[in-house]
């Protein structure tokens, strides 16, 4: 249950964004959190790897890596969001 001023100012949201459902506007709200999760996911190893001066070739199967690994961050707040 949220507070009366965190109920309120989903309402207004709901309202000023044109979204049909509290529950829409919240699942938009962290559907954005994991993608922002993602890139910052992806900003630190890249980060990292210029940090090192060390450049791996992109490769398919560099990418197949990096989506498994957002797979399981996302099957991770998946499972806390559960809890």
């Amino acid at each position: 249950t949220l507070p009366d001023s965190l109920r309120e100012f989903v309402t207004e949201q709901v309202t000023k964004l044109g979204f049909a459902q509290p529950e829409d506007y919240i699942e938009k709200l962290l559907e954005e959190e994991q993608k922002n999760q993602l890139w910052a996911y992806y900003e630190k190893e890249v980060g990292k790897a210029i940090d090192a001066d060390h450049w791996n070739p992109i490769t398919p199967e560099f990418w197949d890596r990096i989506n498994q690994r957002a797979k399981m961050l996302q099957e991770n707040d998946q499972k806390e969001s559960v809890k």
